[in-house]
C-alpha cells in the first residue's frame, strides 16, 4: 500500500484552515456562471459558451464557429477545480465533448475578469488532420 497522500505543496490542507469534510464539498462554481464571449470577434473556433447549473452540477453550452455562422455544440458536464486544497471556490474547469469524429477538451481559468479556454482537439476519424491545440479569451456577457 502506498502512504503518499500528496504529490506537492498544493495537496496537503494547512492546518490554520478550516476543512468541510462531509459529502457535500464539491467545488463552487457560482461565480462565473453566465454567458461568456469570445474576445476575438472573428475567431475561427468558439463563439461563446454558458455555464449553468445541471442536475449532475454544471454544464457547458457552446457555440463554435464554422464555415456559414455558428453552430452550437450542444451541452456537456463540467469540472469545477478551485485553486489549492483549501478553497471550495472554483477558478477553473474542464469539459469534454465527443463527437463520433473528433474529442475535444476544454480546460480554462479566470484570469483578471476573463475565462482563458485552451482547447485541444483530438481526431478520431483516421482523416489524417494533426491533432492541435488554441487557445482564446472571453469576457462575461452583461445580464
Amino acid at each position: 500500500m502506498n502512504d503518499i497522500s500528496g504529490i506537492k505543496r498544493d495537496d496537503t490542507p494547512s492546518s490554520d484552515e478550516p476543512r468541510d469534510t462531509g459529502a457535500a464539498t464539491g467545488v463552487d462554481l457560482t461565480d462565473l456562471l453566465g454567458t461568456w464571449i469570445n474576445t476575438y470577434r472573428e475567431t475561427r473556433s468558439l463563439c461563446c459558451f454558458t455555464l449553468a447549473p445541471s442536475a449532475s452540477g454544471y454544464s457547458i453550452e457552446t457555440v463554435a464557429a464554422t464555415e456559414g455562422g455558428s453552430q452550437t455544440l450542444g451541452k456537456t458536464e463540467v469540472r469545477p477545480f478551485s485553486p489549492n486544497v483549501n478553497s471550495r471556490k472554483a477558478d477553473g474547469f474542464t469539459a469534454r465533448y465527443d463527437f463520433e469524429f473528433l474529442e475535444m477538451s476544454l480546460a480554462a481559468y479566470g484570469a483578471k475578469g476573463l475565462i482563458v479556454v485552451s482547447q485541444y482537439t483530438r481526431f478520431k476519424d483516421g482523416s489524417g488532420r494533426p491533432d492541435y491545440f488554441n487557445r482564446e479569451f472571453f469576457f462575461k456577457e452583461e445580464s
